[in-house]
């Protein structure tokens, strides 16, 4: 089984495939300081294992209440302090209704603001590569997170003379990564002992438990993107 990202090239959403196969014994950027940029708390569990691996900073933009008001970011804290990454300066500062609600007002100074506040983080810790959503027509939210990172990288880029690079991941389109020509993706390949690893830490995610059912319901293990 296999987690894996892909790369975007500058702020467009063409999806520009680099890099080669990597074990997963190693981290797939070795020695390379990495971040990890989702809209919600949860999305870590897609590349859990690299999570292990790269111990990123980890940015996310809302807290996972959706409607029913209840955040559910103590769990993903839990879990990123189990794999030894550190939340970043931007972490659940927004309810997903909050979020919603500036995209329905057009607040565009708010992704703004957003954009250049992780562009100055990227250059204060040195980051050097950044994993986040990609672009899936799902959920407005994470359509944003991929824009606002594609900005952040480009302010990034212009100030520093070592570029940053970007990679996305899929987060809601169980199965597709597996139908997707992924040539020159990085891929890390799980044996049994790691897939049961991450396996427990998704079904440990009691706040997401239907979306687990569902997607294993859908295409079993491999939905997982594992």
């Amino acid at each position: 089984m296999k987690e894996y990202q892909q790369n975007v090239t500058g702020s467009s959403q063409k999806i520009g495939y680099q890099s080669t196969n990597k074990s997963a014994t190693s981290s797939p950027l070795p020695g390379q300081r990495a971040a990890l940029v989702v809209a919600h708390p949860g999305h870590e569990l897609c590349v859990y294992h690299w999570l292990q691996l790269a111990r990123p900073q980890a940015f996310i933009f809302t807290d996972g209440s959706g409607h029913s008001g209840k955040s559910r970011l103590h769990t993903t804290t839990r879990i990123l302090k189990q794999v030894g990454a550190e939340p970043g300066c931007i972490y659940g500062r927004f309810t997903d209704l909050a979020i919603y609600a500036a995209t329905m007002n057009h607040d565009f100074g708010l992704f703004i603001n957003l954009a250049e506040e992780l562009a100055d983080a990227f250059l204060r810790e040195r980051i050097e590569y950044v994993v986040g959503d990609a672009t899936e027509g799902y959920n407005p939210a994470h359509d944003i997170c991929r824009f606002v990172i594609n900005a952040s990288i480009e302010i990034a880029n212009r100030t520093s003379g070592d570029p940053i690079v970007n990679f996305d991941v899929l987060t809601t389109k169980p199965g597709n990564h597996l139908r997707m020509p992924v040539t020159g993706a990085i891929w890390l390949h799980l044996d049994k002992s790691t897939l049961e690893e991450k396996l427990r830490a998704v079904r440990g995610y009691s706040e997401l438990t239907a979306d687990v059912d569902r997607i294993l319901e859908q295409v079993g293990v491999d939905g997982l993107r594992t």
